[in-house]
């Protein structure tokens, strides 16, 4: 119960964070941050914050890497977004020395080819097309303070690039985590925390999951409250059936009408 009062304690501060940068006001850059990450989360909704054993968990909440079963883990994914755009994600964790943790997520958002207007040649087929382009490379370590409470952060590095024009920023995330019980878990991650020339969508995360086997089967129920200084709080549901942790039925939802399913 004294590390609970920890996690509580700690994300009443980050959280104020979250209203400070109200008032700094305008739509945040880096939208592409917001999405989620991992076929797993997708089909959960965008339930993340204590969805373990993934590598694509450090994205929601930094201090997952502590709680994978295994000692290394490697994921990669191709999603199409709107339009023309495509988004890769290539993501890493490794433990060394039995409890620090370290990880990596590369992301690449590819928006297309745009044809360059003016008002002297509207239909663009005179001129060379342009491109715009993200990039995020990040960098976590997380690291357990008991058995059962675990703690973490991501570095990531910026870039926006339109056209022969660039930018250039860093992000922080920081997380925790706490098992309850053997099948209750708790988090919160604060993310995006912003160095760059524009708002980044600085977001507050708190979750929960339940988890109870039945010989050959698993079931997990997963729930996650986020705030951005955007938008109302949006809430993330899901949950998932294993059968000898090879075969998986997912189910998600979540306040903003996107439903998922896997």
């Amino acid at each position: 119960k004294k590390y609970f009062m920890y996690i509580l304690f700690i994300l009443l501060l980050l959280n104020i964070n979250i209203y400070a940068e109200v008032l700094q006001g305008g739509r945040s850059s880096y939208e592409y941050l917001r999405l989620p990450v991992g076929g797993s989360s997708y089909a959960l909704g965008g339930a993340g914050v204590t969805l373990k054993n993934t590598s694509f968990g450090i994205s929601y909440n930094p201090a997952l890497s502590s709680t994978n079963t295994d000692s290394n883990n490697i994921g990669l994914m191709y999603n199409f977004w709107v339009l023309d755009s495509r988004i890769t994600n290539i993501s890493l964790t490794s433990r060394f020395f039995e409890k620090h943790n370290f990880g990596m997520i590369f992301t690449y958002v590819d928006y297309g080819t745009f044809l360059r207007r003016t008002y002297s040649n509207p239909t663009g087929t005179s001129f060379e097309p342009f491109y715009i382009k993200d990039y995020n490379l990040q960098f976590n370590y997380s690291i357990p303070v008991t058995e059962k409470f675990f703690i973490g952060g991501n570095m990531g590095f910026l870039k926006s690039q339109i056209d022969k024009i660039s930018k250039n920023g860093i992000k922080i995330d920081i997380g925790l985590i706490a098992d309850i019980t053997d099948n209750f878990t708790i988090g919160g991650s604060l993310n995006n925390i912003g160095f760059t020339q524009e708002n980044t969508p600085m977001i507050f995360k708190l979750g929960s999951s339940f988890t109870q086997t039945f010989q050959m089967m698993k079931l997990l129920f997963l729930l996650d409250l986020s705030k951005s200084r955007e938008d109302f709080i949006i809430f993330n549901f899901g949950s998932e059936v294993s059968i000898y942790n090879t075969l998986f039925f997912r189910l998600g939802y979540n306040s903003l009408n996107k439903l998922g399913g896997g």
